[in-house]
């Protein structure tokens, strides 16, 4: 078989009604594959910018709450510290004790949120406090990194986290350097206030961007200082989630555990498991931009996360908000269900309507086929009724032309032996009374030949005869036949110009 019909052939294995039915399926699933590129390709994407720009101003906005929230008590703390019976209390003049204990006062009055109020000299040694004593921090009541900066700086320093888990609150030191009139250095005020409000503002972030979102803080340190609440924590007032919060995102060096044993930090201790190592959380924490958005896998999730961090100014801290990417991407991800249940149908209708379709094609189609094989039979029928009219035409020229031969022949034979007879006849009837009887005998016994003769070709002329009326009845039949032919022709032709007809309808 030629190349051209293996290809013919693999082409006819497929039904017209199976092809048109393909057609419009393609046709139908383009506009919906283009749907679903640009979903995938146009709509996921932004969806994801659009939320990661949405997520990066909620954690603006939320970095801009803490850092008022602490501006104001650094403004209340360095307020205080310009009290002048602090400032003279602390230059030596114990007479101002009482006016230095109402500022104290007057100062933890502004809110509940703060634990005490306390004055030291520049070697760190208390001098008075209010309401109550305030807490070592280990073996410290102001941490001698931020005496020392203080006392460089000569400005206002925030101290690291504490955190006591008798109380369940983490609270953080203001140290703020106190002068005289003349801008001279005397003490150094130390205010605590517990992150309650920090806390808060981190809770408010569950579900904000889509269910399952939190939010949290890293410190300079790289240690979770603030973790949204668990949804399912039994307990309104317990913000801790022991499992993250206070957790290094980097393994912790020596001096910093050292130093967070000693001062308090943390609330940790020398055996606290204290790292849960984020190494995403932990890039974005060296990266230098104001704000970021990325993707990661946080340490304490199995999914990805569309992630947003802004930094605060008034502390080195790093707000981060995040939000399963799923959720992000679930309007894309529902428009692609819709999609993908809109294509079922579309395909399973277009395919509907290609079968019928294709059979409403191929059964003109078929109908023609039919007639052509009928036409084609009455024209092979045709064909040997013709065929078998010419041999039997043959057979009746040939025939003819024998029993014609024949008859010439007899005609002449006969014509000859009437001749003999016509002579004998007359010369007996001159010569009757001369012949003798020998004679008489040898013309009598001629024209019995000849009439023998005559006889014998006039059994020859009847079966010419015959044979020219069995010819006779060939010719009949074989031009009835043709005649027949001649109708069979003619039906062909009508049923072909109707295929015509119907091919032409099918166009």
């Amino acid at each position: 078989m030629t190349q051209f019909g293996k290809r013919q052939s693999r082409k006819l294995h497929f039904s017209l009604s199976a092809r048109v039915s393909a057609l419009l399926i393609l046709v139908a699933i383009l506009p919906l594959l283009v749907t679903f590129s640009s979903i995938e390709l146009i709509s996921r994407p932004a969806l994801i910018t659009q939320a990661g720009q949405e997520m990066a101003t909620d954690a603006q906005t939320h970095t801009q709450l803490i850092d008022n929230y602490l501006s104001e008590r650094l403004l209340e703390a360095e307020s205080l510290s310009r009290l002048q019976p602090i400032q003279n209390f602390l230059a030596g003049n114990q007479d101002l004790q009482a006016g230095a204990m109402a500022g104290l006062a007057t100062g933890h009055g502004r809110g509940s949120y703060y634990e005490d109020w306390s004055l030291f000299d520049l070697r760190g040694n208390m001098r008075l406090y209010y309401p109550a004593k305030p807490q070592l921090h280990g073996s410290y009541y102001i941490l001698p990194n931020a005496q020392k900066q203080v006392i460089t700086t000569k400005k206002s320093v925030f101290s690291d986290i504490f955190f006591s888990p008798a109380s369940n609150e983490a609270y953080i030191d203001i140290y703020t350097p106190i002068f005289t009139a003349a801008y001279q250095l005397v003490g150094i005020l130390r205010t605590s206030f517990d992150l309650q409000y920090v806390w808060q503002t981190v809770d408010s972030e569950a579900g904000t961007n889509g269910p399952g979102s939190y939010a949290f803080i890293l410190d300079q340190n790289g240690v979770r200082i603030a973790y949204t609440r668990a949804s399912t924590d039994p307990d309104p007032t317990n913000t801790v989630d022991a499992a993250s919060l206070f957790k290094s995102v980097v393994p912790i060096t020596e001096d910093l555990r050292q130093r967070a044993v000693h001062e308090g930090l943390y609330g940790w201790h020398a055996n606290s498991n204290a790292v849960l190592t984020d190494s995403a959380l932990a890039s974005a924490q060296r990266s230098t931009n104001a704000s970021l958005t990325f993707q990661m896998v946080p340490a304490t999730q199995n999914e990805t996360f569309q992630a947003a961090r802004s930094s605060t100014f008034t502390v080195p801290w790093n707000y981060y908000v995040l939000s399963p990417l799923n959720t992000v991407t679930r309007v894309a991800d529902q428009q692609l269900f819709v999609a993908f249940i809109i294509t079922s149908i579309v395909l399973v209708l277009a395919a509907l309507i290609g079968l019928m379709t294709g059979r409403g094609i191929t059964r003109p189609i078929l109908r023609s086929v039919t007639a052509l094989i009928h036409s084609s039979q009455s024209l092979k029928t045709l064909a040997d009724k013709q065929q078998s009219a010419a041999e039997e035409q043959r057979w009746v020229v040939e025939a003819s032309q024998t029993g014609l031969q024949r008859l010439e022949y007899y005609s002449n034979a006969t014509h000859v032996a009437a001749g003999q007879l016509s002579e004998i006849g007359t010369g007996l009837a001159r010569n009757w009374n001369y012949l003798d009887e020998k004679t008489l005998k040898r013309s009598i016994s001629g024209m019995i030949s000849s009439a023998q003769y005559i006889d014998k070709a006039r059994s020859y002329q009847e079966e010419s005869d015959k044979n020219l009326a069995a010819a006779i009845r060939v010719t009949t039949s074989v031009s009835e036949q043709l005649s027949q032919g001649a109708s069979s022709a003619a039906e062909a032709a009508v049923q072909l110009e109707e295929v015509v007809n119907q091919l032409r309808a099918v166009v």
